[in-house]
C-alpha cells in the first residue's frame, strides 16, 4: 500500500510527532511504501510570516497547492493526516478530494472544537466552545493568551464548522479512546466514520526481567499546571516514599523550591533513559488535570510493566477503569490521594500483580502487532467508504 502521511510538526517535539514517526516505521516494516509531507512551525518567523499564517488559518491555498503537487508525484492509495494546525489547514482535504484520494484523520487532540485543543481554561476543564460558539475562545484568549491569535483561531474554526469540511471530506477518523469517540460524535462528526485505535510503542528489550525488585514512584512529563504538578508536590509532602520527577517545564523552579527532600528531579532524559527509569520504579503517577488523549507515557509504562496511578479524567479514566494496569484517583478530591498511595504501598503483593497486569494490558492492546492490524483495517475501510461516496 502507498501511504502519504501529512503532519504539521511542533516547535518542541511532542507525542504527536512521535506517533507519526512510529506509524511510518511500522508501515515500512510490513512492506508498505510510505512518504511524508511534514511542515514545521519553525517556518513561522518574522512578523510578516506570522500575519500571513494568522490570516490563512481557516484555509491556506498555498498548502492546498503543496498537497496537490505531492499527491500527483507520489500517487498514494491513502493519505493519513495528523496535525493540520496552523500551516496546513483543512484546505489539504480539498486537494485529496479533487484527486479522488481517500483520507484518514487522527484526532490527537480536541482542536476541532476548542482553539487550544485541550478543553482546558485556567487549569479547569472547559467545554463552552464544544458544540457551541468557538468565539468564546476569543473572548477568553484561549490560544496562547493572545487576543489576535485567539480571535483568528476562533473565526477559522467557525468557518470550518460552517463549511462542514471535516464531515464531508474525511473517510475515517481515528479517535485514541472510546471517550474521545463519544466526544467527537457529540461535536457532530459522523459516528460511523470514527474508529478507536490507540497509540503504541515498540516492545522494550529485556522484558523477561520485569519481576526485578522495583522501588519508588515516578512522574514523567512536562512540569506545568495542566499536568497536575502543584497537586503532585502537595500530595508527596504527606507521603514518606521516594518520587522521581523526569522532565522540564515552566513550573520546574517553583516545584523544586516547594518539594520535600524525598522528591528527586532528573531534568530531561533520553527515551532510553526514561525506559530504564521505568524499569526500576514501582509505579507511575499521572495527576493530569485535562482530558489527555492517550498519553504515550502511559503506554510506555505498561510496556515496562509499570502500573499507573492516574486521574479519573478522559482517556486515562477509560484505560484504568477495570483496575487492570493501575489505579484511578478522583481529580477533584485531592484530599483522598495520600491514603490511596499509602494503601498501594502497604500491599506489596497487590502492587506486584498490578505490575504484571500492566504488562499483559500492553501485550493485548498496545503492541505494534495489534496496532498494525488495526491501521490496515482502517485504511481499507476508508478506501471502501470513499469509493462508495464517488460511485
Amino acid at each position: 500500500m502507498r501511504v502519504l502521511q501529512v503532519h504539521n510538526s511542533y516547535q518542541h517535539r511532542g507525542g504527536e510527532d512521535t506517533v507519526v514517526a512510529a506509524e511510518a516505521a511500522l508501515l515500512r516494516q510490513h512492506g508498505n511504501d510510505v512518504e511524508q509531507l511534514i511542515v514545521s512551525n519553525d517556518q513561522i518567523s518574522g512578523f510578516r510570516h506570522k500575519m500571513s499564517t494568522v490570516l490563512s488559518l481557516a484555509y491556506s491555498r498555498q498548502s492546498k497547492e503543496l498537497m496537490s503537487a505531492r499527491v500527483r508525484e507520489f500517487r498514494p492509495d491513502i493519505v493519513h493526516f495528523h496535525n493540520l494546525f496552523p500551516l496546513l489547514t483543512p484546505s489539504v482535504y480539498d486537494a485529496c478530494w479533487d484527486s479522488r484520494i481517500p483520507t484518514v484523520q487522527t484526532l490527537h487532540n480536541f482542536r476541532l472544537g476548542c482553539i487550544n485543543g485541550m478543553l482546558l481554561r485556567d487549569g479547569v476543564i472547559c467545554e463552552k466552545c464544544w458544540g457551541g460558539n468557538p468565539l468564546w475562545g476569543a473572548i477568553h484568549r484561549c490560544y496562547r493568551n493572545s487576543a489576535l491569535g485567539s480571535a483568528a483561531a476562533a473565526v477559522a474554526l467557525s468557518r470550518q464548522h460552517a463549511r462542514r469540511t471535516y464531515h464531508n471530506k474525511v473517510a475515517r477518523f481515528i479517535a485514541l479512546t472510546a471517550f474521545a469517540k463519544r466526544k467527537f460524535a457529540n461535536l457532530g462528526l459522523p459516528e460511523h466514520r470514527i474508529v478507536v485505535k490507540s497509540n503504541f510503542v515498540s516492545d522494550p528489550e529485556g522484558k523477561d526481567d520485569f519481576n526485578e525488585r522495583r522501588q519508588g514512584a515516578l512522574f514523567v512529563g512536562r512540569l506545568s499546571e495542566e499536568k497536575g504538578i502543584p497537586e503532585l508536590i502537595d500530595l508527596w509532602r504527606e507521603i514518606d516514599y521516594p518520587l522521581t520527577i523526569v522532565g522540564e517545564g515552566p513550573l520546574e523552579a517553583r516545584a523544586k523550591a516547594a518539594s520535600p527532600p524525598h522528591i528527586r528531579y532528573t531534568g530531561f532524559l533520553t527515551p532510553d533513559q526514561v525506559r530504564q527509569t521505568m524499569r526500576r520504579s514501582a509505579f507511575l503517577v499521572f495527576p493530569s488535570r485535562w482530558y489527555e488523549g492517550l498519553p504515550m507515557v502511559i503506554i510506555e509504562a505498561f510496556a515496562s510493566g509499570l502500573p499507573v496511578l492516574g486521574s479519573a479524567l478522559g482517556g486515562t479514566a477509560e484505560l484504568l477503569a477495570t483496575g487492570e494496569g493501575g489505579w484511578l484517583m478522583p481529580p477533584n478530591e485531592t484530599s483522598e490521594w495520600p491514603q490511596l498511595v499509602r494503601d498501594i504501598l502497604t500491599e506489596p503483593g497487590a502492587l506486584n500483580e498490578k505490575q504484571l497486569s500492566a504488562r499483559r494490558l500492553f501485550e493485548r492492546e498496545f503492541s505494534a502487532t495489534v496496532n498494525y492490524r488495526q491501521l490496515v483495517s482502517i485504511y481499507n475501510d476508508a478506501k471502501a467508504e470513499f469509493q462508495s461516496a464517488w460511485s
